[in-house]
């Protein structure tokens, strides 16, 4: 009779339990049924007083006794086995009143030994606080085990050595250190079909544990939300166990290890389960699976739950099927951590949640709070989630709020989350810029006798960042030595004395020779170059007189500087003089008294070498080097490169 209540079970869902009570029905016909409490005043005065096969009927009511079937093969069932009528498992309880196992069967019973429809409550033993099997292979069908202890194995069932069917029952409540609900124990191999087992609470196995070589068929089970203050708060398997776990829920259960499963030096089978976190296995999800309502205790399924036919050949997972219609939830999205992002970048960033059904269903939506800062309004799926560029504007930087918002599109239930995007500056580098004058075209008349000057110009660099500072060099080349000098302007032009170019030239001997320029614009950081540009400076010095005599004393800029390793310093006598030139370095000590002398008026220059007065060549760094002549006195820095 138990194997063929399995095999419907596993057929046809929760209509087994009709066809389980159906088939008990006919068993009157050829039995003997004794009541209780008519005939006998308690259940194991019923027992006591039953031979195999017959049936002891209990009527609705508390009994406060531990009943031992002791062998017989007999039917022990509350009103359920004669009407029917489910509300007699709540009504008909046997009550261990906290004195050792409520119900034992130890003493070989066989499948012909049925325990059906009672609340088993009050248990407290040393193993099976509600009910104990050794040696024996019962079916136990439609009952509610419920808030009882056992010190070691199986706080609502326990089984050694044994083979029982354990068919529909609601296992809650319970607790013991291995095995909260139910415990596979030393050879065990049970079939458990159609239970529903939740809120138990052990050491190890919060809903089941299987050890010792046992190997329980478990089919068609809800196991959820049992806690183990260890490991496995579904199902804890150790010790050489192999239990075979098909179509079964294993879902929101905790543990310090192994929340749902917890496997050790053991080989279970789990296929066509859902189980929370996922677990590797033939047709298993990681899915809510939509319970009706699990805070009423009621764990049959929503419609649209992913447990619905996706069982092994298309059956449900779980103990029960449909009983709600489908349940709209709202989708819920995954946190987004706080962004930073530099400025003018422009990153994806990918949005994921929890939906059901079709993400096609879904709307996301973004927005920001900052009119600087842009998010697309609905971005687009991309994989299983969403995807969308933040854009900070232009040269923007600063903080902005994103809010997401993922919507069903029928219902409108929906979820909202949102993050901060922080734009950190970027320093831009100024834009490039154009030479507007002098041009190659242009001729600029200088001489000795004069101190005119000269206007460069060019266009603006612009900077959204920073002040730009610009630097014009002028450079001659006159074959192969290259004389140059710098300008430094806030503006976007400067003023060129033609001086000292003229004192130069006169040196040279040139009349007359093309220059070229270029201008750099700086932020600090960033330097751009302008194009090169040319201009020509004539030299009218040289057509007036060839013995020309300064208008002032004048200390110029060494040149090449930097250099390596030698520099020529000039200067200007307009008269005569004795003329000190002395080197010094930054900390003030004379490094070389270069000129020491009586001079005639006239354009002067001396090389340094890059020795001190000893002859012994000096490290680079940057050095001073002073004029004296008369009162004039001027200081001047070069830098001496290695």
């Amino acid at each position: 009779m138990g194997f063929f209540v399995c095999r419907m079970k596993s057929r046809f869902g929760l209509t087994m339990k009709k066809v389980a009570i159906h088939f008990l029905l006919l068993s009157f016909l050829f039995a003997n049924t004794i009541n209780v409490p008519s005939d006998f005043s308690s259940i194991q005065a019923g027992i006591n007083g039953a031979s195999n096969g017959d049936t002891v009927l209990v009527a609705a009511g508390t009994y406060v006794e531990n009943i031992n079937f002791n062998g017989k093969n007999i039917v022990i069932g509350s009103l359920i086995l004669t009407t029917g009528d489910t509300s007699y498992i709540s009504q008909t309880i046997i009550d261990g009143n906290q004195s050792g196992s409520v119900v034992t069967f130890g003493s070989g019973e066989d499948t012909t030994a049925v325990l059906q429809g009672f609340t088993v409550t009050g248990g407290n033993s040393y193993d099976g606080g509600g009910i104990y099997c050794s040696s024996s292979s019962p079916v136990i069908a439609d009952n509610i085990i419920i808030g009882n202890v056992s010190e070691t194995y199986g706080g609502g069932i326990s089984c050694n050595y044994s083979a029982p069917i354990i068919i529909n029952n609601t296992i809650t409540l319970n607790s013991s250190s291995y095995g909260g609900g139910i415990s596979f124990d030393r050879y065990t191999s049970s079939v458990i079909t159609g239970n529903n087992i939740t809120n138990n609470n052990a050491v190890e196995g919060g809903g089941i544990s299987c050890s010792v070589f046992s190997s329980p068929s478990i089919t068609n089970n809800t196991i959820s939300e049992n806690s183990a203050d260890t490991k496995g708060g579904g199902i804890y398997c150790y010790y050489n166990s192999s239990a075979t776990i098909t179509n079964t829920i294993i879902w929101n259960n905790t543990a310090s290890l192994g929340s749902d499963i917890y496997i050790y030096f053991s080989d279970p089978s789990i296929n066509y389960c859902d189980v929370m976190g996922g677990w590797e296995g033939e047709g298993n999800i990681d899915a809510d699976p939509l319970f009706c309502n699990p805070d009423g205790s009621d764990y049959t399924l929503a419609e649209n739950s992913p447990c619905v036919g996706t069982g092994e050949g298309g059956d449900n997972m779980g103990a029960y099927d449909v009983g709600c219609s489908a349940i709209n939830l709202s989708p819920v999205l995954e946190p987004i951590d706080d962004q930073e992002i530099e400025e003018d970048t422009d990153p994806f960033i990918w949005v994921t949640g929890t939906y059901y059904g079709s993400i096609d269903n879904y709307t996301l939506y973004a927005y920001s709070d900052t009119a600087d800062f842009y998010v697309i309004d609905e971005p687009a799926v991309f994989g299983y989630g969403w995807r969308f560029r933040l854009t900070p504007a232009e040269n923007w930087f600063g903080e902005a709020t994103v809010t997401l918002i993922l919507a069903e599109n029928e219902s409108g239930l929906a979820d909202t989350t949102d993050f901060m995007v922080t734009v950190a500056p970027i320093n831009d580098s100024p834009e490039p810029f154009t030479l507007i004058y002098p041009t190659s075209s242009d001729t600029f008349e200088i001489n000795t006798d004069t101190d005119e000057t000269y206007t460069f110009y060019w266009d603006a660099s612009e900077d959204v960042d920073s002040e730009v500072n610009y630097t014009a060099t002028i450079t001659l080349d006159y074959f192969g030595d290259t004389y140059s000098d710098e300008y430094e302007s806030a503006d976007s032009l400067v003023s060129i004395s033609g001086y000292e170019w003229a004192v130069l030239m006169t040196n040279l001997n040139l009349n007359r020779w093309t220059l070229e320029y270029i201008v750099q614009a700086t932020d600090g950081e960033y330097t751009v170059e302008s194009e090169v540009g040319e201009f020509v400076f004539e030299n009218t010095s040289l057509s007036t007189d060839n013995e020309l005599t300064p208008l002032s004393f004048r200390l110029h800029q060494n040149h090449p500087n930097p250099f390596n390793p030698v520099t020529t310093l000039r200067y200007d006598l307009p008269e005569d003089a004795v003329v000190n030139i002395t080197i010094y370095d930054m900390m003030g000590r004379i490094v070389s008294n270069l000129v020491s002398s009586q001079q005639r008026a006239g354009y002067k220059s001396v090389q340094w070498n890059a020795t001190n007065n000893t002859g012994q060549p000096v490290s680079a760094g940057l050095y001073l080097y002073t004029i004296e002549a008369g009162q004039f006195r001027q200081t001047k820095k070069m830098v001496l490169l290695k």
